[in-house]
C-alpha cells in the first residue's frame, strides 16, 4: 500500500497543491529543500561550497580595509560619531561584521538595509544591516512610489511586523533591469548564477548517491513467472538493508527462487560529472566576479596566474565595490552630520594619516564627488595597506611612466590614472628625461639649418666657453644700478595690492580669533579649572576651533579678487613690454580667461587657504596641551590670542608671497600670449639674500632663456618657468625676483634702456586705462584697492 502526502509547493510563481510519496518527502528533507520544488538547493550559501567561497572572499575583502571618514577640505576625522559609526555601528555589531553582511546580502539578494536609528536633528545614532528576507517594499498601488518598508522580525519575535518609514531605512540595490515592475527586488549574482548553480547542486547529489550505493552502479533481477508483492517488498528489504551503503560494498549476497541478478556495465567515472562541474563552477564565480583561484580552484593555473588573478580580484571587483558602498554610507548615513562641527584633531598622526589617505585607490574620486554634491563628511575605505593593490599601483605607475617619457606633464597624468599624488606646481610642464637630446637642437642655427650660418653657432659656444672660464657675466656699477632701479619700479608695481591683501588677511584672523573665543567660551564655561577626561579632549577641541570649510570660503572671497587683480597686472604688464619692443602703439589685451590662467588662480587660492589649516593644526596643538594641564577657560582663551597674533604676523609674508607670485604666473603667461620669445630673470635686490639667484640673472642676461623652456636656477639645479615657480621651498619662499622679456638682437644695453626709458606698468596706470577693473569684480568703484572693507 502506498502512503502520498498532500503539500502546497511554491517554485516563483503560484502556490501549487502536489502529492508526494512517503520516499520523496524523506529525500527533499535530506537535502535540505522543504516544501520548494525549484530546480536547485533551497540555501545556496550554505549548500553550494562555491558559493559560499566566492561571497565569503568578497565579504572578507570589503572587511580588511577600515572605512575612513575625511571632509571636504582634506581633513581626517579620528574621534565623534562619524568615527564611532563606522568603527561600531550598533551594540551588537562591529564595523567589519556590518560591511560584511553588507557585501553577502547584495551579492545573494542583489539589496541590503541599512535601517537607522536617528536623534531629532535627523543624525545616525545606530545603524542595523538587516536581511532582505525580512523586508519587503510597501508601494503606492496607484503612483507606484515607495511609502515605507515591512519589516518581520526573526528569532524569539518571529512573527512580528512593523512599517519603518522610507528616511529611516536606506536601501542599497543593484537593480534587476530586465524587470521594470519590480524596482525594489534587486539582482544577486546567486539568481543570475541560477542555472549553474543548480547544475553543480545536482552533480554533487549524483556523486553522493554513487558513494552511498558502495560505488556499485546498479543492476537487473530476474525471476522466474510473475512474483507475488510481498515477494517484491521482501527483496527491497533485504536489498535496502543488507548492500547499501559504503560498509556494505562487496558483501555477499544470497538470492532464492530461481532469481538472477546481472549487473549494468557503466564506469564510475562516466557518473562524476567532473566536466559540468567545471564548467558550473566557473559560471558561478564568473556571475560573482570572483577569479577561481581566488577561491582554492586551481585548475590550470600556476602560481603567476593566481598572483595576476588575486591582483585583478582587488582592482576590478573589491575596489569598485568599496568605493560603491563607501558613497552610500556618504550619503546615507552621513549627510545627516553636514551641519555638525565635532570634528576631533590629533596633530601628532596628521602627517601619516595624511600620507595614507592620498595613497589610497579612488580616494581622490570620492573627495571630488563629495565636494560636487556638497557633502561636508565623506566616506573612503582604507586600501593602502593591501599587497594586491600595492603592486596593481606599481603597475599602473609603470603605465603612467611611459606617458611621462612621451611628454604628458606629470599633473596630467595622475588625473588621467587618478594617481595617488597631489598636484605640483611644476607638473603643467615637461622636463625631459637627463642624458636625452632636445631633438630641436638638429636644427639649431649653425648646424645643418639652411637657414642658419655657422657663425652664429660659433659665438654661441664662445659664449658658453667664456662662462666656463669666467664665471657669470661681469657687470659694471652703472649697469648693477639700472637692474637695481627696474627691480624696485617692478616691485613698486603691485605693493598697492600686497597692502590691501595684508590688511585684508589680518581681519580674516581677528574675526577667526573673535569666533573662535566665543566657541570656547561656550564649550568651557568658567569659574575654575575643569578636569577633562583624555577621550574628550579631541571632541572638546572640535568644538572650540573654527569651522575650517567656513574660514576657507570667507578667505578665498576677501583675498581671492586681489589675486585675480595680481594676474591681469602680471599679464598686462608683458602685453605692454612686448608692446614696447615691437614698436605697437597699443599693446594687446591680456586674456585673463584664458584656462591655463584660470587654472593658475585656482591652485593659487588652494594655497592661500592653507594657511586656515596651519593656523587651525597650531591651535589646535595649543589647546590639546592646555587642556591636559586642566587650565581654565581665561588661560586657554589666552593661549588662542597668542596663536591668532602669530598668524596676524604672518599676514604680511603671505600677501607679499601670494600676490607676488600671482603676478609673476601671469607675466610668464602674458609672454606667451603676446609671443615674446625670449626671457631673462631679474634678481630680487633687498628681499631674498639668496647669492645663487643673482648668478642666475648674470647667466641669463648674457644668455636668454627661450620663453617655453625653464630657467635653470644657479646652486641649487632646480628648474622653474619663472621666478617662485620651482616648486622647490629653497628658492621659492619669500622670493621677490621676476623675469623681463627679450627678443632676438636684443643686447643687455638695449634692454635695460627700453625697460629704463617706460618702466613697469603700475596697477594705477592699470586701472586709469580700464576704469572697469577693482578688486570686488564689480563696476561700483573702480580699482579700490587701499579700502580693505570692500
Amino acid at each position: 500500500m502506498s502512503i502520498e502526502f498532500d503539500i502546497l509547493t511554491y517554485s516563483g510563481g503560484p502556490v501549487v497543491q502536489r502529492s508526494l510519496s512517503v520516499n520523496q518527502v524523506v529525500e527533499r528533507i535530506r537535502l535540505g529543500r522543504g516544501h520548494s520544488l525549484s530546480p536547485g538547493p533551497a540555501k545556496v550559501y550554505s549548500q553550494i561550497a562555491a558559493v559560499y567561497a566566492a561571497v565569503r572572499a568578497k565579504a572578507d575583502a570589503l572587511a580588511s580595509m577600515p572605512l575612513m571618514v575625511s571632509t571636504g577640505d582634506d581633513e581626517i576625522v579620528e574621534t565623534g560619531p562619524l568615527v564611532r559609526l563606522s568603527a561600531c555601528p550598533n551594540p551588537k555589531m562591529t564595523g567589519r561584521a556590518c560591511f560584511r553582511a553588507t557585501s553577502a546580502f547584495l551579492d545573494l539578494f542583489g539589496r541590503c538595509h541599512w535601517v537607522k536609528n536617528t536623534d531629532a536633528a535627523g543624525r545616525a545614532l545606530e545603524v542595523f544591516v538587516i536581511n532582505p528576507l525580512q523586508m519587503q517594499a510597501v508601494v503606492n498601488r496607484t503612483t507606484g512610489e515607495l511609502t515605507g518598508w515591512r519589516f518581520r522580525a526573526a528569532g524569539t519575535m518571529r512573527g512580528r511586523e512593523q512599517i519603518l518609514p522610507v528616511e529611516d531605512v536606506h536601501t542599497i540595490i543593484d537593480p534587476d533591469f530586465e524587470d521594470p515592475d519590480h524596482p525594489w527586488e534587486g539582482l544577486g549574482a546567486r539568481r543570475a548564477a541560477a542555472r549553474a548553480i543548480s547544475q553543480y547542486w545536482k552533480a554533487d547529489l549524483a556523486n553522493e548517491a554513487s558513494l552511498d550505493n558502495g560505488v556499485e552502479p546498479g543492476g537487473v533481477f530476474t525471476m522466474p513467472g510473475t512474483p507475488t508483492d510481498p515477494q517484491i517488498a521482501d527483496m527491497r528489504e533485504m536489498m535496502d538493508d543488507r548492500h547499501t551503503g559504503v560498509l556494505n560494498r562487496r558483501r555477499f549476497m544470497l538470492l532464492y527462487g530461481g532469481a538472477d541478478f546481472k549487473a549494468t556495465q557503466s564506469m564510475f567515472k562516466d557518473m562524476e560529472f567532473a566536466g559540468l562541474k567545471g564548467m558550473s563552477r566557473e559560471d558561478i564565480c564568473a556571475a560573482f566576479s570572483v577569479p577561481p583561484s581566488v577561491v582554492g580552484f586551481f585548475k590550470d593555473s600556476n602560481y603567476a596566474h593566481a598572483e595576476a588573478a588575486q591582483k585583478q580580484f582587488w582592482i576590478n571587483t573589491n575596489l569598485p565595490r568599496a568605493a560603491w558602498i563607501a558613497e552610500e554610507w556618504t550619503i546615507g548615513i552621513l549627510a545627516g552630520f553636514n551641519g555638525d562641527r565635532s570634528l576631533g584633531i590629533a596633530d601628532a598622526r596628521r602627517d601619516s594619516l595624511r600620507t595614507r589617505q592620498q595613497k589610497a585607490y579612488g580616494f581622490t574620486r570620492a573627495r571630488d564627488t563629495a565636494r560636487r554634491t556638497a557633502q561636508r563628511f565623506f566616506a573612503w575605505f582604507d586600501s593602502s595597506v593591501i599587497p594586491a593593490v600595492q603592486a596593481a599601483l606599481l603597475d599602473q605607475a609603470e603605465m603612467a611612466k611611459a606617458w611621462l617619457d612621451k611628454g604628458v606633464p606629470l599633473n596630467q597624468v595622475i588625473k588621467a590614472f587618478d594617481l595617488p599624488f597631489a598636484e605640483q606646481p611644476w607638473g603643467d610642464t615637461w622636463y625631459k628625461p637627463i642624458g636625452l637630446a632636445d631633438v630641436r637642437e638638429d636644427t639649431l642655427p649653425g648646424a645643418e639649418d639652411p637657414d642658419g650660418t655657422p657663425g652664429d653657432q660659433e659665438q654661441a659656444e664662445d659664449r658658453d666657453v667664456a662662462v666656463r672660464a669666467h664665471g657669470p657675466l661681469a657687470i659694471d656699477q652703472k649697469t648693477e644700478q639700472t637692474l637695481n632701479r627696474l627691480w624696485e619700479q617692478w616691485r613698486a608695481s603691485w605693493s598697492g595690492l600686497e597692502r590691501s591683501a595684508r590688511s585684508r588677511i589680518k581681519r580674516h584672523f581677528s574675526s577667526l580669533r573673535a569666533e573662535t573665543l566665543a566657541r570656547l567660551a561656550e564649550a568651557v564655561p568658567e569659574p575654575g579649572a575643569r578636569s577633562v577626561t583624555p577621550d574628550r579632549v579631541h571632541d572638546l577641541i572640535g568644538l572650540i576651533l573654527f569651522d575650517i570649510v567656513s574660514a576657507n570660503e570667507t578667505l578665498i572671497a576677501r583675498v581671492g579678487p586681489l589675486l585675480r587683480e595680481s594676474a591681469r597686472l602680471g599679464g598686462s604688464q608683458s602685453m605692454q613690454e612686448a608692446a614696447d619692443a615691437q614698436g605697437k602703439e597699443e599693446p594687446n589685451l591680456f586674456r585673463i580667461d584664458d584656462p591655463e590662467v584660470q587654472s593658475r588662480l585656482r591652485r593659487r587660492q588652494i594655497r592661500l587657504a592653507n594657511t586656515n589649516r596651519t593656523t587651525q593644526r597650531r591651535l589646535a596643538k595649543s589647546l590639546a596641551e592646555g587642556l591636559a594641564n586642566n587650565e581654565t577657560q581665561t588661560q586657554l582663551a589666552d593661549r588662542v590670542r597668542q596663536q591668532f597674533k602669530i598668524a596676524s604676523n604672518r599676514a604680511a609674508t603671505i600677501a607679499r608671497t601670494e600676490v607676488g607670485a600671482a603676478v609673476e604666473e601671469a607675466r610668464h603667461e602674458g609672454r606667451r600670449q603676446s609671443g615674446t620669445p625670449l626671457k631673462s630673470w631679474l634678481w630680487s635686490r633687498r628681499e631674498t639674500g639668496r647669492p645663487w639667484h643673482r648668478d642666475t640673472e648674470r647667466l641669463t642676461l648674457d644668455n636668454p632663456v627661450p620663453n617655453a623652456e625653464n630657467f635653470v636656477i644657479a646652486q641649487t639645479g632646480n628648474t622653474a618657468a619663472h621666478p617662485r615657480g620651482s616648486g622647490s621651498p629653497e628658492d621659492d619662499i619669500n622670493c621677490g625676483c621676476t623675469a623681463i622679456a627679450r627678443f632676438p638682437g636684443d643686447t643687455v644695453r638695449s634692454v635695460l634702456d627700453r625697460y629704463r626709458s617706460r618702466g613697469f606698468l603700475t596697477y594705477e596706470q592699470l586701472c586709469k586705462r580700464d576704469p572697469l577693473i577693482n578688486t570686488q569684480g564689480t563696476e561700483a568703484k573702480p580699482c579700490d584697492i587701499q579700502n580693505p572693507t570692500r
